[in-house]
């Protein structure tokens, strides 16, 4: 710095001679204080807003409950990824659900924190030890006097100075969600569901912006970030809770409800979770950035509270207080009129050319991006309100299509993902090719096909350009073999079920000469002329759940005995005479129905297999007339339970019959009643609605032909489609 000839003016201070550093370094002390002066005084407004009760608590009270459905949410995926029935998983395909359930228990158990520090009041220790809890949305460069390279510094004090660390968050998850609302509209088929999520996401692109234009602070950085949680809890788990909670409630308790699920269940709860790495970073991202908002709303709304108690106990300290004269405090001395020796280096005040309006009185301002931020984001929503609207209107579906998705902007065409072909409905039961034809105008994504009625004595025609089939079902059908060489099943499909075909006597080559495992997870084989299984189906990797009912097996195949995976075994209405084979099923094995066979006793060994690891096993309708007195004595005991159902034999007969013969003895004579009570009878030896027809079956979403009789109330409703 040169000094002019003559010396300094007259009454200048002494002058401190600066390096280029140093001078940056003051330009960067001076905007980062302003930035920190700025942010504290939003602070202030907003703590001061949130101290008015009729402000903070319906706040509180929203947070609370937007924390408890997100954790109960959570919580049941969590558990359903770390304990549920392989069946879920091995249909729902979740990547990784040793690491997706990990995951997700910890985002339930953080949501529980928040609820806690609300309600039980464990945030005041919190509050003690963080005295100056700050917004998302709040940039402080306290640590910048770190950072040496000037690009960098300067850089950072742009971000802070334009907000851009917001604007930049509010872009990633308007696009995150964006995504995900289009694979909703791909994938789910509930249209209302996929209209009105992605009609959130655009109103969330309308609101959120607008409240960054607004000049108070309450406002741009608190009203902000709670229409974030809003939206965001809506988007994440608050909308997706409403549609799959119900489904645990109706469905989870009973074992039988697995073939329903697979129909209507899959495609939903498959868009809910994710299926893949990416599809996990971005659920991780949307369900972190909902918790993190409702979490710094939570925290500040509480230290709103928390200084209010505080100013309160002060108030009242104050009036206790005797009225007694006190000498007014001593004025601080001021600083030096031209130099500070603080954060501006020893620059002299003349020097810095910032007045003390500029320093103190700040205000929120709206700034040119902010309104070119908006602009975007209202166009955006407007694309997206048009995408959902196009979701909704769409061609005409064709007649048997019973579920279809709402992609965007397919105005002309329907994606059916689950059709049904009734040749009798359609009035060409005997004409296979027209009945082709039809197959072949269906969309290559269908997801579920239900045959009924028709013909195709030797299979259906290639259905392998069904890259997405999952479910394939053939009831009521003329099928009478299905040769290998005729078509290749798709590597997708995990449900076969083939129903209601007298004439097939064999397990159809299709399934048992295929070149690789199939990767079917349930199979379905009823009311047909099979009398024995091939070994193959013992290698099958992922097979779970096996139904062969109402065929002519005399045995418990030997394929079944020592699989790996099976789960779900269901052989009812067969001629099985041989329970020895129990005793050798696999040990993950959860369910047995073996009613309606020819068993009379069960093994000793069983009995005591059985006790020690029990599982739902069904022997009604069996010609069984004693059983171990131990057995008896722990069925008896765990009736309610239902673990072990023996209705309908020779053994309930004898222990709920009210007309025993009477004990004739020299004496008199004895008349016996029944061993049971009336209460427990009509739990363990109830009757039922037609010879071949288990209660099992009523209602179970399967049609059964046995139970399709008024007695049964047309096996509740079973056979509507």
């Amino acid at each position: 710095m040169r000094v002019k000839p003559g010396g300094l003016p007259r009454g200048t201070g002494s002058v401190v001679l600066l390096r280029p550093s140093l001078v940056s370094h003051r330009d960067s002390a001076v905007k980062r204080l302003s930035l920190i002066l700025r942010s504290h005084t939003a602070n202030v407004k907003i703590r001061h807003a949130l101290a008015v009760p009729w402000i903070r608590t319906p706040i509180l009270l929203l947070l609370v409950f937007m924390n408890v459905v997100s954790a109960i949410y959570l919580g049941l995926w969590a558990a359903i990824f770390l304990v549920g029935h392989p069946i879920l998983l091995a249909t729902l395909n979740p990547f990784s659900p040793i690491v997706s359930g990990v995951a997700y228990l910890g985002l339930a158990l953080w949501h529980g924190y928040d609820i806690g520090i609300v309600v039980f009041g464990t945030h005041k220790l919190h509050q003690m030890t963080d005295g100056e809890p700050r917004l998302i949305a709040s940039f402080h460069l306290k640590w910048l006097h770190k950072i040496q390279t000037k690009l960098l510094r300067q850089l950072l004090l742009w971000v802070a100075k334009y907000e851009l660390l917001r604007l930049a968050r509010h872009a990633l998850v308007v696009v995150v969600l964006s995504i995900h609302a289009h694979h909703v509209s791909e994938n789910v088929v509930d249209a209302a569901f996929a209209f009105t999520y992605t009609l959130l996401v655009a109103f969330y692109c309308f609101l959120t912006p607008s409240c960054l234009l607004s000049s108070h602070p309450f406002i741009k950085r608190y009203v902000t970030l709670l229409n974030d949680a809003f939206f965001h809890f809506l988007l994440s788990t608050g909308l997706s809770a409403f549609v799959f909670i119900p489904q645990v409630v109706d469905y989870a308790p009973t074992p039988t409800w697995f073939e329903y699920y697979f129909d209507a269940l899959v495609l939903t709860n498959r868009a809910l979770i994710s299926t893949s790495a990416v599809d996990f970073v971005l659920f991780l991202f949307i369900f972190g950035t909902n918790h993190l908002t409702l979490h710094q709303l939570t925290h500040v709304a509480l230290a709103a509270s928390a200084m209010e108690e505080i100013q309160s106990m002060i108030s009242k300290g104050n009036d206790s207080k005797s009225s007694t004269k006190t000498l007014p405090p001593l004025p601080s001395s001021p600083p030096p009129p031209l130099f500070r020796m603080t954060m501006f280096q020893g620059v002299s005040i003349s020097a810095r050319r910032l007045t003390t309006r500029k320093l103190v009185a700040f205000r929120e301002r709206r700034p040119v991006h902010f309104k070119l931020f908006f602009a975007v984001n209202v166009l955006w929503g407007f694309v997206l309100v048009v995408a959902a609207c196009t979701g909704m209107w769409h061609a005409p579906c064709p007649p048997g299509c019973v579920a279809f998705t709402s992609p965007w902007f397919h105005p002309n065409s329907c994606t059916c993902k689950r059709f049904r072909l009734d040749c009798q409905a359609l009035g060409i039961f005997h004409d296979d090719a027209k009945a082709t034809a039809v197959l072949a105008t269906l969309d290559a994504s269908l997801f579920s096909l239900d045959v009924v009625h028709c013909g195709f004595p030797q299979g259906l025609a290639p259905i392998d350009r069904f890259r997405d089939l999952f479910a394939l079902r053939l009831e009521f059908n003329d099928i009478q073999a299905w040769p290998a060489s005729t078509a290749t099943l798709p590597s997708s499909l995990q449900v076969f079920a083939l129903r209601y075909s007298p004439r097939l006597s064999a397990m159809p080559a299709i399934l048992v000469e295929m070149p690789a495992p199939p990767s079917i997870v349930s199979l379905i084989v009823d009311g047909t002329n099979i009398s024995t299984v091939p070994e193959s189906l013992s290698t099958w990797p992922r097979l779970m759940h096996v139904r062969l009912a109402s065929n002519r097996l005399t045995a418990i195949p030997a394929a079944f005995q020592s699989h790996a995976t099976l789960s779900l075994l269901d052989l009812h209405s067969n001629a099985i005479d041989d329970a020895v084979a129990l005793s050798s099923l696999p040990v993950q094995i959860h369910y047995v129905d073996l009613s309606m066979n020819q068993i009379q006793n069960l093994s000793k060994a069983f009995v005591h297999a059985y006790i020690a690891a029990p599982f739902p096993l069904r022997l009604v309708a069996n010609p069984i007339e004693s059983m171990e007195p131990a057995l008896l004595a722990w069925a008896l005991i765990q009736a309610s339970a239902e673990p072990l159902d023996f209705a309908a034999t020779p053994l309930c007969a004898r222990l709920g019959n009210k007309q025993r013969p009477p004990v004739q003895t020299r004496a008199f004579q004895l008349v016996v009643g029944p061993l049971l009570p009336p209460a427990l009878a009509s739990v363990v030896c109830y009757a039922n609605c037609a010879s071949q027809c288990g209660r099992a079956r009523l209602g179970d979403h399967i049609p059964d032909v046995e139970c399709n009789v008024s007695a049964c109330a047309f096996d509740h409703g079973d056979f509507s489609p």
